[in-house]
């Protein structure tokens, strides 16, 4: 068993190491749910801090489920969940580090494994693997507030909101500086929203020659400058270097080249940089290895980062399950535990869902939340012609991808549209297409949508004096705001009064008007008999008893 000592304290267990020892804990501890604090913190966290771990539970157990992403299953426990809490909750302890978000989800890694060991385990390729590196918990899931689904975004009382997507706007080509009279195509845009990657020809002016260059702007709103071609660590003379994909760190840039040197046809490969504001100081790149890789060609990379856990989703041929003719690429999907390296991907499996019988191309994920993803598919008869766009939902990072659906006229036509990218939160589509009008081949567009997000509705219990009917109207509302800013949100009360003497539970209802989207709360409106200048009170005028010496 493993001991731990907090300073000042002898050692004392707090990690058992065996699977038989955390099941005596847990069942020492009572069954521990993620919804309800633990029987005994005191075992978690130390008895010094019982009141506080107490109170961090009970603060955070709202946000728990959505924030760690635990999903039922019938998986066998993992002990590494559980030594992952107990790590973390010691090393709270240990550094005095009181960081509420940090504890919290300590303690609801030790909840979860514990849970498991009644039968409601933590799914086993979701919550348990993305825990099981190490990393504290700040740098495994970001900051507390940043929003871990867009479509469900943490509000201000520890909740999620509900947010959708409008339409997307009609495509608006990126002009004459970012286009050429060659091919400008698969363009990728970092988080920041200020360097543009993207593959063209414009340099070799030969199709068979495509190069990764940058554009850059110093503001959102800024013009972008003229793409300049990245150098010789990641572009080859000769062979087209293509598809970038940077990592949301911004320290890696993965593509595709068929450079001499590689598994197959085309391969995946990496570039480092140590300083992620810089677009011209990309290391040597390096063969993602033949275990990513296969012997025919591997395309498309799209990097998407989660929970500890790093997703690389590419097109590969022939994959076992693969969907359609040997020779039609599928989108593919390897992963690995952050901070495993290259020997950490796992072996591509067919994510069956967003692959058919026809060729599938580059795809893009929303990378706030991972819950969309956005691909190329070639000569769907269903579709407008040539190569269109797809896009494709779930609900959670373990749900399955719905059907995808063609994106429509607003972004496909009878020619070739695809090769896309999002931007960080999803709202601008960046990809090319050859229509008429256009400055070259294939050119670069963008086309934008709205997001809209329910109102916060907030209530606080109210106490009114009668007036001289017995009665009061009275507002709940406590500050309830328009999450879009664009002032468009009406707020109603349920019932509306005026309100007669004693206490009423009202209801506040909230309606985004853009949306449709609303918000509720509940509170009290108490209202009591009122007094004249000499402290009389109107009860009798009110018709109510008022109970003599």
């Amino acid at each position: 068993m493993e001991r731990l000592q907090r300073r000042g304290e002898p050692g004392r267990v707090l990690a058992p190491t065996a699977v038989d020892d955390v099941h005596v804990l847990c069942q020492a501890g009572g069954a521990v749910d993620v919804g309800r604090r633990p029987a005994d913190v005191r075992q978690f966290v130390g008895p010094s801090k019982v009141a506080y771990a107490h109170h961090v539970w009970d603060l955070g157990r709202r946000r728990l489920e959505s924030l760690l992403t635990f999903s039922r299953s019938t998986s066998p426990f993992s002990p590494q969940l559980y030594r992952w809490g107990i790590h973390m909750a010691t090393q709270v302890t240990m550094r005095l580090r009181w960081k509420r978000t940090v504890l919290i989800r300590a303690i609801a890694a030790i909840a979860s494994a514990c849970e498991a060991d009644n039968g409601r385990a933590a799914n086993s390729s979701g919550a348990a693997h993305a825990l099981e590196d190490g990393t504290d918990g700040e740098s495994q899931f970001g900051p507390w507030d940043e929003p871990t689904n867009l479509c469900h975004e943490a509000d201000g009382r520890g909740e999620r909101r509900r947010c959708v997507f409008g339409p997307w706007s009609a495509p608006v080509n990126m002009g004459p500086t970012i286009n050429g009279s060659f091919n400008e195509s698969h363009p990728w845009i970092t988080r920041d929203g200020l360097s543009l990657y993207i593959t063209t020809t414009r340099f070799s002016q030969i199709a068979s020659d495509e190069d990764i260059a940058v554009s850059q702007r110093s503001s959102r709103s800024a013009p972008w400058s003229a793409p300049v071609r990245l150098g010789p660590n990641v572009n080859t003379v000769g062979f087209n270097d293509a598809v970038p994909s940077i990592s949301e760190d911004g320290l890696d840039m993965y593509f595709h080249s068929p450079r001499p040197g590689g598994c197959g046809a085309a391969d995946i490969y990496v570039s480092h940089r140590d300083d992620p504001t810089d677009d011209f100081a990309w290391q040597p790149a390096v063969n993602l290895g033949c275990v990513v890789n296969n012997s025919g060609p591997d395309n498309g990379p799209d990097f998407f980062r989660a929970h500890g856990i790093d997703y690389l989703y590419f097109l590969q041929d022939n994959t076992p399950g693969h969907i359609g003719a040997a020779t039609n690429p599928n989108i593919v999907l390897s992963t690995r535990p952050r901070g495993s390296g290259i020997a950490g991907w796992s072996s591509p499996e067919v994510v069956a869902e967003l692959n058919s019988i026809y060729r599938q191309g580059r795809m893009t994920i929303r990378r706030a939340d991972g819950l969309e993803m956005c691909f190329s598919r070639d000569s769907d008869p269903a579709g407008f012609g040539g190569t269109d766009i797809y896009c494709s939902s779930r609900p959670s990072l373990s749900s399955p991808w719905s059907a995808p659906v063609n994106l429509g006229p607003a972004i496909n036509t009878p020619f070739n549209d695809g090769g896309s990218a999002c931007d960080f939160k999803g709202q601008t589509l960046y990809f090319f297409s050859d229509r008429p009008g256009g400055f070259g081949m294939r050119d670069l567009y963008t086309a934008t949508r709205k997001r809209f997000c329910a109102p916060t509705a907030r209530c606080h219990d109210v106490t009114v004096e009668a007036d001289q009917s017995c009665r009061r109207a009275s507002s709940i509302n406590a500050g309830s705001s328009d999450q879009d800013e664009d002032h468009d949100t009406t707020c109603t009360q349920s019932p509306a009064g005026p309100f007669g003497l004693g206490s009423t539970r009202v209801t506040l209802t909230c309606t985004d008007r853009a949306s449709g989207l609303t918000d509720s709360c509940t509170a009290t409106v108490t209202v009591v008999a009122s007094a004249d200048d000499h402290g009389n009170s109107n009860l009798v005028s009110c018709n109510v008893q008022v109970p003599h010496d």
